[in-house]
């Protein structure tokens, strides 16, 4: 988010130090069931309306999809802000 705030200013400053992080979009999710199966521990989900995300299990080819989706308008958002605040 502030390489994305930082592309609307007119001068940008930095100490020689910082680490600047490149123009993209990064979407993570873990997935402990492999983890829980070994250790013997099983749990159980209920829930109502939307299938929710859950560490207890992979994300189901729907939610991938989707998840791909949001993560490409939100690169192609983040591009356009960075190449308008640059010219």
């Amino acid at each position: 988010g502030g390489y994305m705030i930082a592309a609307a200013a007119d001068k940008i400053v930095a100490q020689p130090g910082t680490l600047t992080g490149s123009i993209g979009v990064l979407f993570g999710h873990f997935d402990l069931s492999g983890m829980l199966r070994k250790q013997r521990i099983t749990a159980e989900v209920t829930c109502s309306g939307s299938e929710p995300l859950s560490l207890l299990r992979p994300l189901t080819k729907r939610q991938k999809e989707r998840f791909e989706q949001i993560v490409e308008a939100s690169y192609t958002s983040f591009v356009d802000k960075v190449a308008a605040g640059r010219s």
